[in-house]
């Protein structure tokens, strides 16, 4: 069971799927999740009668142990991250070399561009700055990306958190958690499943909205106009950037860990997105496509889209090659 949700929600996973299965099988839990959504699993699965370590385990290194990274609430979002920095939902690298100016990047996403994903890793975001570093460029890197967050989350996070920073560049590197649909709400791509969780004791009834049944592509698409132009008009630059999806030439013999950790409906989705989007970038001049990154480096990759410290180097590598014209 992969951690962030199953499309129909953790209620319905738990009352129709887990209870068919047979007294005496275990279930391993394999996340990445939120520490929240990680007690919502344990709470789903002891409520169908299983007990911990006797029918299940969690097994979820990368959210426990993890000095000086806080999971906190967010009530637009769901959550958020803390890193003992004076901001919440930043990670901020800089290591000014002079009393010039420094240029300010604030860079939205998910868990591929989150700092506390995967601590024992190196991120792009902190590659990309120590690349600038060296190269004479004095810059500080907000890294923003939090695990689970789509577009839509960046939108929204852009407009009520990155605006009012006035960096130099905002670079949206994302993609894949558009492609799945998981850990948002059906319908309502402005809205994660966690942030039910946060309202589940509240005694009136909750409204998300009107549903909006578009295509993930076009959604991908509009948010990142929607960025594009409220950058604009901010003065500040914007990049878009397809992130890497590295089984997308392997559609008819998928990697065995993709078979694993994706249902085949979500699978075809992902590559319908992908089908649109890198049909359609080539038309936008601030949108760049690293999808076909490490089709040839499967060896950088450690699961289905998250990639080892050399691959994190390699991202960096590439969109600093895009990026310094606004430097």
């Amino acid at each position: 069971m992969p951690g962030g949700g199953h499309e129909q929600g953790y209620e319905v996973y738990f009352s129709s799927e887990i209870k068919k299965w047979k007294k005496g099988s275990y279930f391993i839990v394999i996340s990445s999740g939120q520490s929240g959504i990680i007690r919502e699993i344990k709470e789903g699965l002891l409520n169908c009668g299983l007990s911990e370590e006797t029918d299940f385990t969690v097994f979820n290194k990368f959210v426990e142990n993890r000095e000086g990274i806080n999971d906190i609430k967010d009530y637009l979002f769901g959550y958020s991250r803390n890193y003992g920095q004076k901001v919440n939902g930043f990670k901020i690298f800089t290591h000014s070399r002079n009393a010039g100016t420094v240029k300010r990047i604030v860079v939205l996403g998910g868990s591929t561009s989150d700092c506390g994903y995967n601590t024992t890793i190196r991120n792009w975001t902190e590659w990309l700055e120590m690349i600038l570093y060296d190269k004479g460029y004095n810059v500080e890197i907000w890294a923003g990306g939090i695990q689970g967050y789509a577009s839509s989350q960046e939108l929204m996070k852009l407009i009520r958190d990155v605006v009012v920073l006035k960096p130099d560049l905002v670079i949206s590197f994302s993609g894949i958690n558009d492609a799945t649909g998981l850990g948002i709400m059906d319908g309502h791509p402005f809205m994660m499943q966690s942030v039910k969780y946060l309202l589940k004791d509240e005694s009136t009834t909750i409204e998300y909205g009107l549903r909006n049944d578009e295509e993930p592509s076009s959604i991908w698409f509009m948010n990142m106009r929607m960025m594009q132009s409220i950058c604009k008009v901010s003065n500040i630059s914007f990049l878009g950037i397809l992130e890497p999806f590295p089984f997308y030439d392997r559609r008819k013999n998928p990697d065995k860990f993709a078979r694993v950790f994706f249902e085949e409906n979500v699978q075809q989705r992902i590559f319908k997105f992908y089908d649109n989007v890198k049909e359609q970038i080539v038309n936008e001049e601030y949108l760049i496509d690293l999808s076909n990154l490490f089709i040839d480096k499967p060896e950088m990759i450690y699961d289905y889209i998250h990639c080892d410290t050399k691959g994190n180097r390699l991202i960096a590598e590439s969109i600093e090659k895009h990026i310094i014209m606004y430097l």
